[in-house]
């Protein structure tokens, strides 16, 4: 092969198609993990009454909202039932969220604490602690093979979350994350 000016450059570029195509290669590898991490960062929003509702969930599990009514408790304490169910990918049970907006009564910070730790206690938790959850004052119970929370987001309303996620592989995500945004324009 005989070099000359027009035709020096011919074996470098050669030698450079592999290197990008790899390049290429590390860039797509690169979009898909980050856009994977987003994902799972980015978690669910659920609009329930007058609130919109998001958390995070790891990966391949997703939360539905699968039953709504309204009620009233035995001693008439009307209110706005919400379940939301969270699943994996293979649709086993990973626990659920439920809601609970009252629609005339005001619950006093007592009555709320009081409540909390009734609603955990009677699981029979292995653990229990008190901890904030969504700016509130929370109770979460250790069950044998899950974790149970309660708290209220509002003095009208309360949430329930039952969770068979491990504890450093969603339930914490999950106890952490979720928050209640009041929606100006819904109604209860």
């Amino acid at each position: 092969m005989q070099f000359n000016s027009d035709n020096m450059l011919e074996p470098i570029a050669e030698l450079d198609k592999p290197r990008k195509r790899w390049s290429w290669l590390c860039f797509a590898l690169v979009l898909v993990v980050g856009m994977h991490l987003i994902s799972a960062v980015l978690g669910a929003e659920i609009i329930i009454g007058p609130y919109s509702v998001g958390f995070e969930l790891p990966t391949g599990v997703n939360g539905t909202l699968i039953e709504q009514y309204s009620t009233e408790t035995l001693a008439g304490i009307a209110y706005n039932y919400y379940d939301i169910v969270l699943k994996n990918s293979t649709n086993y049970n990973k626990g659920g969220i439920d809601i609970f907006i009252y629609k005339t009564e005001s619950f006093s910070l007592l009555d709320q604490v009081n409540d909390c730790e009734k609603e955990v206690d009677r699981l029979n938790p292995t653990t229990t602690a008190w901890r904030d959850i969504d700016g509130q004052l929370g109770y979460v119970g250790q069950l044998d093979h899950g974790y149970y929370a309660c708290f209220w987001p509002a003095n009208n309303t309360k949430c329930t979350i039952l969770t068979f996620l491990p504890w450093n592989d969603g339930a914490l995500r999950l106890i952490k994350s979720i928050h209640f945004n009041y929606k100006q324009d819904a109604k209860a």
